[in-house]
């Protein structure tokens, strides 16, 4: 990586650029707690652009789109699931929609929950507020609305 940036460097682009650095989880483990299996590593390194910053809250891997879009401080509509990274607004309502295998599953701050798309399989309790019942509506929502966008081609609207 050091290597690599000395090379951004050195031809001119680093200061311009913003670099992501993302891990990804490893099904083989076992671990039963879905904050476990998926907490991964997420660097985005843009010093001449962003300034130093641990973020503390749920988010996932289909954030960064939103996070580069508003980066790249574009203003047109677009269509994803996920939130900017630095939007700070609310981190109590942020998710992580995930998938093991067949089986879906949601994190937020409060719990999570995993479910088979027929029966809750396993519910993670991590505040005394955790709705279990909301969250299971909610990751099931996530996922119809999904399966419908992504089935009907209305995914993406041409701007045409």
């Amino acid at each position: 990586m050091g290597q690599f940036l000395e090379r951004a460097k050195k031809d001119g682009w680093f200061d311009n650029t913003v670099f992501i650095f993302v891990s990804d989880h490893s099904l083989k483990e076992k671990r039963d707690s879905l904050y476990e299996k998926f907490h991964i590593p997420l660097v985005i390194y843009a010093p001449k652009i962003l300034k130093p910053q641990v973020i503390n809250y749920v988010a996932s891997q289909i954030d960064i789109a939103p996070t580069l879009y508003a980066l790249a401080g574009l203003d047109n509509s677009y269509t994803a699931f996920g939130r900017d990274l630095f939007d700070g607004r609310n981190p109590q309502n942020r998710a992580a929609f995930v998938t093991e295998g067949i089986n879906i599953g949601l994190i937020t701050q409060k719990g999570a929950i995993r479910h088979s798309r027929k029966d809750m399989l396993s519910s993670e309790k991590h505040s005394q507020d955790f709705d279990e019942a909301q969250t299971q509506e909610k990751l099931l929502a996530f996922d119809k609305a999904a399966l419908n966008l992504i089935s009907s081609n209305k995914w993406f609207k041409n701007g045409k």
